[in-house]
């Protein structure tokens, strides 16, 4: 049976170090918490990780610096539970897309992907500054982020890849999938200037990739 992207995105979320899920609505702490992560999310895109401080989201937040430190034990921690918030949604996104029939899963799966990619405004911060995404993640074990990056490939292969190419080996397709994972984390890495200069609109771009990568893994043969 293949894990479903939500039940991967809650697995990657309990790694250590990598943050905090925000709890449950039915949590008492839910609202407070929800309010801390959304104002230093704001604190976070306008000054940056270095800049923002507990002390101005709490104030922006109108609440005590205690307040913050009861949910998040640091900043590093605050950043990288928003991080997994703006994440999240996308996950859930993917799950409605594996129900979708075999042949538009693709394209649906990479706009979706691609479209974050280019426009979730902290992850797209985060990923500008490479030094600093290093430094928070660096408790995070390497062998846990492989274990977690294979089970992601596995995830595209299985759901994605294999029904649009059933001629082809098992190998093959798990090729595919890992250069289709390839390509998405590389699009998250452009800099805004790259769209400027060629001034094309973001959405044209996700479109016109997705297609070419959709049409490409349809037309690929034995190797």
């Amino acid at each position: 049976m293949v894990i479903k992207a939500s039940e991967l995105f809650k697995s990657e979320a309990m790694l250590l170090g990598r943050g905090k899920l925000l709890s449950r609505e039915d949590n008492p702490n839910f609202e407070i918490q929800r309010k801390i992560l959304d104002v230093a999310t704001q604190q976070f895109i306008q000054f940056g990780y270095r800049k923002a401080s507990i002390s101005d989201i709490a104030s922006s937040a109108a609440i005590g610096k205690g307040s913050v430190y009861l949910h998040f034990n640091s900043k590093r921690e605050l950043f990288l539970s928003c991080q997994l918030l703006e994440e999240q949604a996308i996950y859930d996104q993917v799950d409605d897309i594996a129900e979708l029939p075999e042949e538009k899963r693709l394209r649906a799966y990479l706009e979706c992907v691609l479209t974050f990619a280019t426009s979730a405004p902290l992850s797209r911060a985060l990923l500008s500054r490479p030094d600093s995404y290093a430094s928070l993640i660096d408790d995070i074990g390497t062998k846990e982020l492989q274990t977690q990056a294979a089970i992601g490939i596995q995830y595209i292969t299985d759901k994605l890849i294999e029904p649009l190419t059933k001629h082809l080996s098992s190998v093959e397709q798990r090729n595919i999938g890992t250069a289709v994972s390839m390509l998405v984390h590389s699009v998250a890495h452009l800099p805004e200037v790259v769209f400027d200069l060629s001034e094309m609109q973001t959405k044209d771009f996700v479109k016109i990739v997705a297609s070419i990568i959709d049409q490409g893994t349809r037309n690929v043969t034995n190797t």
